[in-house]
């Protein structure tokens, strides 16, 4: 089968194959009740972007509006975010947002299934940007249950950090293909966790700091906003 050449925090397989992928969360980046992302897609072994729709991904639990805060399923930051292309933002209009559940509690799972087989050249996944620290940090991906990665995903960068323009929230790509034209285009996108030490967790609420270690405390509140231009 034979393994991915470029340094990444796993050795990836070349196009692995399969009818069901699954990306499961293990942490955040310091929030105990939050997780998210801003998207996430997939190419196919000729490099073409595979299609995602209501009709093949769901996840558990599935966004926000599980809980009773949603109101009633009014909150945006559905599932469908994941996949509507607009993925390097702030807007909270298109992200996607969960109640977070550590692996004591069956972790957050996304899956995303084909009527046929895919194989994979390469993912790549933009982090929740509205509030980073709600963003995923360790997770593994699975294709039809064998793992072909796992690693940490670069916490994505606030709104102060780039001075509030969306264009420096790249994304982070896992490659499974040595063809050189794609690792050229995304080498910039490939993370090695160990180039940065984040140091111990901090947590915060929309902006408010939260007591580190959130164990017994009360889930806070969360809403969307709608960026202004």
């Amino acid at each position: 089968v034979g393994t991915c050449g470029v340094p990444q925090q796993y050795e990836t397989p070349l196009f692995p194959s399969g009818c069901i992928i699954k990306v499961i969360i293990f942490s955040t980046h310091g929030d105990p009740f939050y997780v998210g992302l801003n998207g996430i897609e997939f190419y196919d072994s000729a490099n073409k972007k595979v299609v995602l729709s209501e009709e093949n991904v769901t996840a558990s639990p599935a966004d926000i509006n599980v809980l009773d805060e949603g109101g009633g399923g009014s909150d945006p930051r559905t599932l469908d975010k994941l996949y509507d292309g607009n993925n390097s933002t702030y807007d909270d209009f298109h992200m996607w947002l969960a109640p977070f559940r550590g692996p004591d509690r069956g972790s957050n799972t996304i899956y995303i299934f084909f009527d046929e087989l895919v194989s994979i050249s390469r993912m790549t996944i933009w982090n929740y940007s509205k509030t980073p620290t709600r963003g995923v940090k360790e997770f593994e991906v699975l294709i039809d249950d064998s793992i072909i990665y796992r690693g940490n995903l670069k916490k994505a960068y606030s709104e102060a950090e780039t001075g509030g323009d969306p264009k420096r929230l790249h994304g982070q790509t896992v490659l499974f293909t040595n063809d050189k034209d794609v690792i050229r285009k995304e080498k910039d996108r490939i993370y090695i966790a160990e180039d940065e030490d984040e140091g111990g967790p901090v947590f915060f609420d929309e902006g408010s700091r939260l007591e580190e270690g959130g164990e017994g405390a009360e889930r806070p509140q969360t809403a969307a906003r709608r960026r202004r231009d």
